[in-house]
């Protein structure tokens, strides 16, 4: 498995949870079967997706679970369910597929990606749908040649990106007595865009 994209999306886990999400409304329906090729396919690229995150190691730790278990197929979107969210214990993303609304909505881990990644991911989803057979791409993950180029690189004294003091997150709610609430912020992007 590969490492995890950036580990300060780890840091207060009780306070903020790394999600990114995104919501796609479609103007014809979407074929069930090749939807669940497609997201078969997109795991066997990017296997960490049908992994849990152990925080105490940093690493990801293969699933048994079949890829297909992630897809899930609602009447309508209820952004609750990212409140069930536990990327310790489930895989890196769910998708939600409104049948009546049209749409598709899917979450990530932002452990495993960030922003420009996610979109990467979903342009490899929609090339799996769009394809009959298996994309033959490659998930470059080893990270072996940025570790020795570290171990080259005198340190200095400035170290912008980890300040002396630790880095405290405001308390969202009282983890013992409450349960996380969740917050979409809306951005949309005209056809232009």
């Amino acid at each position: 498995m590969a490492d995890p994209l950036n580990i300060l999306h780890t840091v207060g886990f009780e306070a903020l949870y790394p999600i990114v999400r995104c919501e796609i409304k479609f103007n014809q329906p979407l074929d069930a079967e090749r939807l669940e090729n497609a997201v078969v396919s997109v795991t066997k690229v990017v296997p960490e997706l049908m992994a849990t995150y152990d925080i105490d190691k940093n690493e990801f730790q293969k699933l048994s679970a079949p890829a297909v278990s992630v897809i899930h197929y609602v009447q309508r979107i209820n952004d609750q369910a990212a409140a069930k969210l536990d990327f310790e214990t489930q895989p890196q993303w769910q998708i939600y597929w409104s049948v009546s609304e049209n749409k598709l909505v899917i979450y990530g881990s932002h452990i495993l990606t960030d922003g420009a990644g996610f979109k990467q991911l979903l342009y490899l989803l929609a090339a799996c749908y769009t394809k009959e057979q298996l994309m033959d791409i490659k998930n470059h993950t080893d990270i072996d040649g940025i570790k020795r180029l570290l171990k080259q690189i005198k340190p200095t004294q400035l170290n912008n990106d980890h300040p002396q003091t630790p880095l405290s997150l405001p308390r969202l709610c009282d983890s013992t007595n409450q349960q996380r609430h969740y917050q979409v912020v809306h951005d949309e992007l005209d056809l232009r865009q």
